[in-house]
């Protein structure tokens, strides 16, 4: 017989009467009653009666019998749904600087920037919410952390950050929230997008890498150190790579036989493959030196003072061009990522084809429209080298006239040796019997 709702209150206690479909109410000699439903191996709780009514306890079993059609147990996936709920809350609870590194960590290894990724966070999101369970954000904390930095163009002073660093706090942040919501937290990604409409409309133009001259270039490179630091730059400079692609250069990355450095997809911004360099004698000798300094460890330019990176900064590159004074057209101080740039002038000079040039540099736009580069197989290498070995020879065209002069003129000095006057001496004894007491100079020596 159906159980209803008037006859429940006087059914006989220590018994279990049937509502039919596995349901049973279970009146208890202490007057507790709850609903139970009967599996094929046991007992389930539906909860306690009169907090679960009737109508409610017959849903609940009618959801046991549809698992158990399916071949699956009502206890366990009840199990299996405590331990998910709990696990979400647990996650929940989680901060928002526990859940950032945690996406660092399994995302972000093989961003070209990975340190300037969590280090943002770390200066921008943590010192604000950090500590807070990632399920009590709101979208007014993420304003509170946006806010001082949501500036234009126009508002930003010397050494501020403004718009882009803003707009990436807020991208990442929005990305670390969907993978624990998706995860079963009960972080909320879509309040990142309330936080940008609760937010004023900024205006931000962006400003080029102040970059050199191409002209210029080869009095730079005699110029240059030869430090660990200073052939870094000068790969930076004959390659054209993003100074990320040089900074964690590898050694397993370069194959001196087959002449060709490999830059991995995860340092080529844009790039869904690894960037082949082709290795030109200039390229090569920058290695060979850098080799030669430092022995194979597994970075090339590895730094011993860079405690977080390990390896040297283009900020090092930086101030050593700005301490030494190298300008642009305008008289700020150039950048090492501006030298990309400056090739890119040289090449449209010198009449060399743009989708070439571009390719160079890894401007994705080389590859045209989206559907032209879902068909896009060829690297070029050989076509780029060519490229390459033009510039390259532009780069180091002073050092190269230096070198031949200085050869030039120690075999004019080998030659005072070769003639011998009618009273037996030679040229050079002749010369230096000859030069006055009071010249340094005689003959260019």
């Amino acid at each position: 017989m159906k159980l209803n709702e008037d006859l429940l209150g006087g059914l006989t206690p220590g018994k279990r009467h049937s509502d039919g479909g596995n349901l049973y109410f279970e009146r208890r000699a202490n007057g507790a009653a709850s609903w139970l439903f009967r599996t094929p191996t046991s007992w389930m709780s539906l909860g306690e009666y009169p907090d679960i009514s009737l109508t409610e306890a017959r849903a609940k079993a009618a959801e046991a019998r549809s698992l158990l059609k399916k071949g699956k147990d009502p206890v366990r996936a009840r199990q299996a749904a405590d331990a998910a709920a709990k696990a979400a809350l647990a996650r929940s609870r989680r901060t928002v600087e526990e859940a950032t590194r945690d996406y660092w960590k399994n995302k972000c290894q093989n961003l070209a920037r990975k340190d300037g990724w969590i280090r943002m966070m770390e200066i921008h999101l943590f010192p604000k919410v950090g500590k807070l369970p990632v399920g009590d954000l709101t979208a007014e904390d993420v304003v509170r952390v946006l806010q001082p930095i949501w500036k234009g163009s126009a508002d930003v002073r010397d050494g501020e950050t403004g718009f882009p660093t803003a707009k990436r706090v807020r991208d990442r942040l929005k990305l670390v929230l969907t993978r624990e919501r998706v995860t079963g937290s009960q972080a909320d990604p879509f309040i990142c997008d309330v936080a940008r409409e609760l937010l004023p409309s900024v205006e931000w133009e962006e400003k080029p890498h102040p970059a050199l001259r191409w002209q210029d270039v080869p009095d730079l490179w005699l110029a240059l150190p030869t430090t660990i630091a200073g052939l870094g730059l000068r790969l930076c400079i004959l390659t054209g790579l993003r100074v990320a692609c040089v900074t964690y250069a590898r050694w397993a990355e370069v194959d001196f036989a087959e002449k060709v450095w490999t830059v991995p997809k995860g340092r080529v911004k844009g790039w869904e493959a690894g960037f082949r360099v082709p290795l030109t004698g200039p390229i090569t000798d920058v290695l060979r030196e850098a080799e030669r300094r430092t022995g194979k460890r597994e970075y090339i330019f590895a730094s011993d003072s860079a405690h977080v990176k390990g390896v040297i900064s283009e900020n090092t590159w930086n101030s050593w061009l700005r301490e030494n004074n190298w300008k642009d057209v305008f008289g700020d101080p150039v950048t090492a990522h501006g030298f990309r740039s400056t090739f890119r002038d040289w090449a449209a000079k010198h009449k060399w084809p743009r989708d070439l040039a571009e390719h160079s540099i890894q401007h994705v736009s080389a590859k045209g429209t989206k559907v032209e580069r879902a068909y896009w197989r060829e690297d070029r290498l050989e076509d780029r080298a060519e490229l390459l070995t033009a510039w390259n020879e532009f780069v180091v065209s002073k050092e190269v006239a230096r070198r031949e002069g200085e050869r030039a003129r120690q075999r004019a000095l080998d030659r005072l040796d070769e003639v011998v006057l009618a009273d037996g001496r030679t040229l050079r004894e002749a010369e230096e019997w000859a030069r006055p007491a009071d010249k340094d100079e005689w003959l260019g020596d």
